[in-house]
């Protein structure tokens, strides 16, 4: 089945693991790391044939159902960040367990860049942000925006007056 990288006879996100793990090989890819065209390379045809196939469709990490993993796609994570039950893909619940949290923004960071129809990544030049560096960076700037809050309202000793 074209797109079912894993052989478990279903094409979905599972497999999407396979295509994103060795995204991009120029030569001597496999059908098992990706190669769903047979033609010996992992790249945007092969994604192509996955969205084509998918029991579940679209790229996961799209949570703005766009085609695309970008920052629009960041901001609705950022924005369901914390909810704990009942959330939904647009509000950026990448695995489907019905909460908005740190495995889903690792889910678009894997997937950041990707675009089904237009590859926005082509061949060994793309440079893809390593994933654990860009989840170091958006906690980063969280963990700023929370700290920069707590010092606007706060009096610090060295701003008090002595008598």
């Amino acid at each position: 089945m074209d797109g079912d990288f894993d052989g478990d006879g279903d094409v979905d996100d599972d497999d999407f693991g396979f295509f994103a793990d060795n995204f991009p090989i120029d030569i001597g890819a496999t059908q098992n790391e990706g190669d769903a065209d047979g033609d010996g390379d992992v790249d945007s045809d092969d994604l192509q044939i996955w969205l084509d196939n998918t029991e579940t469709p679209g790229i996961p990490g799209d949570f703005d159902s766009d085609a695309d993993v970008d920052g629009s796609d960041f901001l609705a994570w950022q924005r369901g960040f914390g909810t704990l039950s009942g959330a939904a893909l647009g509000a950026g619940d990448a695995d489907r367990d019905e909460d908005v949290d740190s495995t889903d923004l690792s889910i678009w960071g894997n997937n950041f860049g990707l675009s089904a129809g237009v590859p926005l990544l082509q061949g060994a030049t793309a440079t893809i942000p390593e994933p654990s560096s860009l989840v170091l960076m958006v906690l980063l700037g969280l963990s700023m925006m929370g700290l920069r809050g707590n010092r606007c309202g706060s009096k610090h000793r060295s701003d008090r007056k002595t008598k």
